[in-house]
């Protein structure tokens, strides 16, 4: 039951940043067109471990460009405790250089100095990036926690209370497109049996989603 829209071509050639080695590692993988349908078809957990085996294959080449802008956002519905569960996956320079721009504020996750304004930050940056709306009516994300790992992936923990049925939904998704003109939004709704994919970018923000 997938669906994937998307007006941007992939680069041949993708560069993955690592914080521990210091460089950018570049992966071959042909057509990065093929890995975003993979993704979709797989998962993003299944996805990041190819991505691991990868990296540890040609970590030994350098290069200068970074090619590669994405997030996964990926949405549960638990019916037991009647909420959604979300987790955001975001590439953690991305997003430090994203706020250091608009905010002037040097995150620095994860870091023994991490910034006393990360949380609230992260919380403003994601509610006014990221909307979802269930019956006409906009859904409040209460902040769980983060982790960032040393691939330098950002994990963001969001929930939406008080969801009871989820029919529709109306999701909204402007995560870092007005820095980086290449970045693509993945998303993953998962309610019982129901599996559902959808795409962001630049052009295509807003996704009406029947279950």
């Amino acid at each position: 039951m997938a669906r994937l829209e998307s007006n941007v071509q992939f680069n041949e050639r993708v560069a993955i940043n690592v914080t521990h080695s210091h460089h950018l590692l570049l992966l071959s993988l042909g057509s990065f067109k093929m890995v975003k349908s993979l993704a979709i078809i797989m998962g993003p957990r299944i996805m990041m471990a190819m991505f691991v085996v990868l990296v540890m294959c040609f970590g030994c080449v350098e290069v200068k460009a970074h090619n590669y802008y994405v997030s996964i956002c990926t949405m549960d519905f638990n019916e037991k405790a009647s909420s959604l569960e979300l987790t955001f996956k975001l590439i953690a320079h991305d997003f430090e250089e994203a706020i250091r721009e608009a905010e002037n504020v040097n995150l620095r996750l994860g870091e023994e100095n991490q910034s006393d304004q990360a949380t609230s930050i992260i919380k403003d940056y994601i509610t006014e990036h990221f909307q979802v709306y269930t019956d006409d009516e906009t859904k409040r994300l209460n902040f769980v926690g983060m982790e960032v790992e040393l691939d330098e992936s950002l994990y963001l923990y969001f929930e939406i209370q008080n969801v009871k049925t989820i029919t529709e939904v109306v999701v909204v998704n402007t995560i870092l497109t007005d820095r980086f003109d290449e970045q693509e939004n993945l998303f993953y709704l998962n309610a019982g049996q129901i599996k559902i994919s959808e795409v962001f970018n630049k052009s295509i923000t807003r996704r009406e989603i029947n279950l």
